[in-house]
């Protein structure tokens, strides 16, 4: 997505989620994951 785009996509969500609507976006960008209301982060094991 590019940025205009990605506003977009971000404000539909942010509707969607007050009306109890859950969602789970992977996204590696950060104009994107910095509109989230809650962040989830993956790391591999490390021993």
């Amino acid at each position: 997505l590019d940025n205009t785009n990605i506003g977009k996509v971000a404000d539909f969500i942010r509707e969607q989620s007050a009306s109890k609507f859950q969602c789970i976006v992977i996204s590696l960008k950060e104009q994107f994951y910095s509109r989230a209301g809650a962040l989830t982060a993956i790391f591999p094991k490390v021993y």
